[in-house]
């Protein structure tokens, strides 16, 4: 086969990939961008805050240790700055190169283009992958693909060349390592590799290497992380039997939908078990069971379905909440374990394709399967337009699941910063409302204090400062909440307690120019004229480009 037929399956791979995510490149950034990226919490600027990131604090959040993620971010703002089409590109990018990780391995394993091809295609163009790629936010999720996907390339390569074996597991090591700094389920892969590894009758000695070393690896990263303080873990987490017992039907909804054209929720809310319906348990047990039933007889046709089964059940494990994590359920968490669910139905297809003799009719299935992948690609182009903006994308998410209390937030958010208050209200409300019906993660501190915003907006100023109070109280190291409460004491006239509490919070943020700028019109108020001009002398030093330069300096003039 020449060099130019070689190439045409992983090109066409590329066209296809390029073609159904070009509608992403424009949209702006969401959701967590704005405090990640443009406000520069993820932003590496220096290189003593490299070292800081691996091995101290990354800033993610909700305690996430994923220092790759950092990088990725950074590496991104580097060159692009903050322009989102950047950030967008490089997500395609990485799909793309995770798709054609994905070829190479099944063709190393089959020796057949045209099959390898198709086990890639339907991951890169999977709709229920589209969050996963369209949302900055979820770019962990491609590079601990990445890693994942290299590492064991490298493992197969080493196998199967028989050469520089001890060196080519040592980089396949160090990618697993470089996975799990990405984002933690890649701590599923060392299990998957020995299962495989023990049941393989031809059981290669020199795996026990890799295994060892990934399998100490992994130990280190487990105790390490154990000693760290912080916690993604939710605060208002299940019972441990509510939270088994939802993942029953979590996990038939994740396994139907995984190759359909219905994409999952960005951000979970998912129906408790105990609130269900009768038969509606007992519905999503059976189907429940019969999956299970229906993956081991399967399995049993040939060894790559089982490996492939295999996978898409450990990598689900991490969203399983045995341990409790912020999001019961999210599209984004299909993006590695559907790896697995692919291959495995593929060489289901193939089994039955070559046992049923529909060789015959093989111009009918090709045609059937290319009308499959261009629908998906059309299917994609449109979803990508769910995620152009805050507004668009938590509008279009409540209207499929306004039970969803974190996307009720982010639009109360949205509309708080347009200045359209009753909007915010009515779903800051829904935001922070009880739910016993729904899991469904929702940061209370971050919405009690945009509720906050809004009454101060509003003049509705005792009702603010009873929430900004109660929020400093409880957590003193929270500084928004001391300046917010600073900002309703300035504008109920009890300017020595702003001034207290402005000058409290500059003993942490010495140069913020707002809390500068305020202090200077609280001065000018009082008459402390030697005061407001060292406030507004500072203001203009750390802030020579703001809109009230010439009128400050006017005043610091006379």
């Amino acid at each position: 086969m020449t060099l130019k037929s070689r190439a045409l399956y992983p090109l066409v791979l590329t066209m296809l990939a390029l073609v159904a995510y070009s509608t992403a490149l424009f949209n702006d950034f969401v959701w967590l961008d704005s405090a990640e990226i443009l406000q520069g919490k993820l932003i590496i600027s220096h290189p003593s805050e490299l070292f800081q990131s691996f091995l101290v604090d990354d800033s993610n959040y909700q305690g996430y240790h994923r220092p790759m993620y950092n990088i990725m971010h950074s590496l991104d703002y580097w060159i692009w700055g903050p322009n989102a089409f950047g950030f967008h590109l490089s997500s395609i990018l990485l799909h793309i190169a995770n798709g054609l990780l994905l070829y190479f391995l099944a063709l190393c394993y089959t020796k057949k283009r045209a099959l390898s091809f198709l086990i890639a295609c339907l991951f890169v163009l999977l709709p229920c992958h589209t969050a996963s790629v369209s949302l900055i936010h979820s770019k962990a999720d491609l590079l601990a693909c990445f890693f994942i996907l290299v590492s064991l390339r490298c493992v197969q390569q080493s196998h199967q060349s028989g050469r520089n074996g001890l060196y080519m597991y040592a980089f396949a090591s160090l990618c697993y390592v470089l996975a799990l700094l990405s984002k933690e389920l890649a701590i599923v892969l060392p299990i998957w590799i020995f299962v495989n590894w023990l049941v393989d009758p031809q059981r290669d000695s020199s795996m026990r290497n890799y295994l060892m070393g990934i399998g100490l690896m992994t130990l280190l990263f487990l105790i390490w992380r154990m000693s760290m303080s912080d916690s993604p873990y939710h605060q208002e987490f299940l019972s441990l039997g509510d939270r088994l017992l939802t993942f029953i039907p979590v996990y038939v909804n994740y396994f139907t939908h995984t190759l359909s054209n219905y994409e999952l929720t960005t951000n979970d809310a998912v129906m408790v078990w105990d609130q269900m319906a009768i038969l509606s348990s007992a519905a999503y047990v059976l189907a429940f069971v019969l999956i299970l039933v229906a993956q081991f007889l399967l399995s049993k046709k040939h060894r790559i379905i089982a490996a492939g089964f295999l996978w898409y059940n450990l990598f689900l494990l991490p969203v399983m909440q045995v341990v409790p994590i912020l999001h019961f359920r999210a599209d984004r968490f299909l993006y590695v374990p559907s790896i697995g669910a692919i291959v495995a139905l593929v060489f289901t297809g193939l089994y039955y394709y070559e046992k049923c003799s529909f060789k015959r009719s093989k111009s009918i299935v090709t045609v059937i399967v290319g009308a499959i992948l261009m629908y998906f690609v059309i299917r994609i182009s449109v979803r990508n337009l769910d995620f152009k903006s805050d507004e668009t994308m938590f509008s279009k998410l409540i209207d499929q699941h306004p039970e969803c209390r974190e996307a009720q937030g982010f639009l109360g958010n949205v509309y708080l910063a347009k200045g359209d208050y009753n909007k915010s209200l009515d779903h800051l409300y829904l935001a922070l409302a009880d739910q016993s019906q729904y899991y469904s993660y929702v940061d209370y501190r971050a919405n009690q204090g945009n509720l906050a915003l809004v009454f101060m907006r509003q003049n509705r100023l005792e009702e603010a400062l009873e929430i900004f109070e109660n929020l400093y109280q409880s957590n003193t190291a929270d500084l928004n909440a001391l300046y917010n409460l600073s900002i309703c004491h300035k504008k109920m006239r009890a300017y020595q307690a702003a001034i207290g509490g402005l000058e409290e919070y500059r003993g942490f943020r010495p140069n913020d120019p707002d809390a500068l700028f305020n202090l200077g019109q609280i001065y000018m108020e009082l008459g402390d004229d030697q005061s407001a001009q060292n406030s507004f002398g500072r203001y203009l030093e750390v802030y020579p480009e703001s809109q009230y330069r010439i009128m400050i300096e006017k005043y610091l003039e006379q």
